[in-house]
């Protein structure tokens, strides 16, 4: 799913509860500038992708 800033700011509740199903792309001037996560999704990017100096 992909929304607008004002979109995501203003729908917040329905966007967390969308991320359940999937990312949600905030997309600004036509280009992704940010990705809402759920927190089950989260901890499998952190898994794939530790911060520097985390030992995962």
């Amino acid at each position: 799913m992909r929304v607008t800033p004002t979109k995501a700011k203003n729908r917040f509740g329905s966007i967390c509860a969308q991320t359940k199903r999937g990312p949600v792309f905030v997309e600004k001037a036509g280009q992704i500038d940010s990705v809402i996560l759920s927190a089950k999704h989260d901890k499998v990017v952190w898994v794939e992708n530790p911060a520097p100096g985390d030992s995962g």
